[in-house]
């Protein structure tokens, strides 16, 4: 599930949702990553946004057995080492738990206000990820890697993105329904981990959207995106109050239960 560290309940959200996700037997929490909430990102999502290192550290510490994830990490935001050394400790104090979504950014205004290039994230971002890959590797002079690689996935859509996850450990798509899911997984390399992030709208109007609707509706889209070669589910709500993720993520949870077991 997503840990929301941003908003005004952020600090709250993330000790809740980690041991949300603990008691309720998910597998992971993942992290959003934005630093400067300019132009329509603080216009959608609000000024308050905590940094996602910082966020996994603490939900690693309410929830031991949880994967930590990022969702996504924007390398063109940090100079590759540095966020290489980042992604081994928090490796390392995890016990080896850390999956890195690497992505390009999608926020110009936050883009400008960092002085980046927005024009050339997606070329940075594949010097970046060879850099940080390299170093998780133990492939750097005076780099000492972390025990247990990251796995790193490359964050987003589209031809450019799916060639890069070709080459990482994995696809880590946004929002695409189960058969724009299939469609990529076809150009990638069997077995590769494919860990879609989409949004839970319990109740909600469905309009098409999968994990819209009913329990049912729910049920079938999960079926489905399992059978198109989801190996992760990403969830994010549009709930937006925390009492109302609660309940969302509970009422999940025994769907999850109900479906068929392999």
């Amino acid at each position: 599930m997503v840990l929301r560290n941003s908003g005004p309940e952020g600090v709250s959200a993330v000790r809740r949702i980690a041991q949300l996700a603990s008691e309720l037997e998910y597998d992971a929490v993942w992290a959003s990553d934005h630093v400067v909430a300019a132009g329509e990102l603080g216009a959608r999502y609000g000024a308050e946004w905590l940094d996602p290192f910082v966020s996994l550290a603490v939900a690693a510490e309410h929830a031991p057995g949880l994967l930590l994830g990022f969702s996504v990490l924007v390398l063109p935001y940090r100079s590759p080492l540095p966020t290489a050394r980042a992604l081994a400790s928090l490796q390392e104090l995890s016990g080896g738990r850390v999956v890195a979504g690497a992505g390009s950014g999608w926020s110009e205004a936050e883009f400008a206000a960092l002085g980046e290039d927005f024009e050339s994230r997606g070329a940075v971002t594949d010097e970046r990820v060879e850099v940080i890959r390299a170093a998780l590797h133990g492939e750097i002079d005076d780099f000492a890697p972390p025990s247990t690689p990251v796995p790193l996935l490359a964050g987003g859509n589209g031809p450019r993105v799916l060639r890069r996850a070709a080459l990482l450990d994995g696809w880590h798509p946004i929002a695409l329904t189960p058969g724009e899911v299939a469609a990529g997984v076809a150009q990638l390399p069997a077995g590769h981990r494919v860990a879609l992030r989409t949004r839970l709208g319990l109740g909600r109007e469905r309009r098409d959207r999968p994990l819209f609707g009913t329990p049912d509706d729910v049920g079938i889209d999960l079926a489905a995106y399992a059978d198109d070669g989801v190996t992760d589910l990403v969830v994010d709500y549009a709930a937006q109050a925390l009492d109302e993720v609660e309940r969302d993520l509970r009422a999940l949870a025994e769907i999850c239960q109900e479906l068929p077991r392999d």
